[in-house]
């Protein structure tokens, strides 16, 4: 299957991206966690000592002060967390946060592949399953 609607590889990466940043701005409508932007980055705090409630969203900074803005941001976070992820996208600017982020000492937590395809243009079928018995799961037992 390739590449659809005249959407580049590029174009494509950038849409996973948000898709994944529309969902964490979803999490963080919650009255646990606190949203905060500006021009460079977009992170959620939160009581919770989860990385997955604190952290790095977004990030958006020019090439020529990269470093330095991350550094100083990192820093920011560290000093009020003992866990937090920074998140890492193919659209993050710069191109080379990973390698800033792993010299601040951080390092690759997992990995989360994306993928985009219009399912309107996609034909499915429906396989038969022969013997298929579906039951509630009510107890313990039934669980195991």
């Amino acid at each position: 299957m390739g590449i659809h609607n005249g959407l580049d590889r590029l174009d494509l990466g950038r849409l996973v991206d948000k898709n994944q940043l529309s969902y964490d701005l979803f999490l963080a409508q919650s009255d646990e966690i606190t949203l905060h932007r500006n021009e460079q980055f977009i992170w959620i705090e939160s009581a919770d000592n989860s990385p997955v409630f604190n952290g790095v969203l977004e990030t958006n900074v020019e090439l020529h002060n990269s470093s330095p803005a991350i550094s100083q941001f990192f820093k920011k976070l560290a000093s009020g967390k003992d866990h937090f992820c920074w998140k890492v996208w193919s659209s993050s600017s710069p191109n080379n946060i990973g390698d800033i982020l792993e010299s601040q000492g951080l390092t690759v937590g997992s990995v989360s592949p994306g993928m985009a395809i219009d399912l309107s243009s996609c034909t499915f079928s429906n396989p038969s399953v022969d013997k298929l018995l579906v039951k509630r799961v009510d107890s313990d037992e039934r669980l195991e």
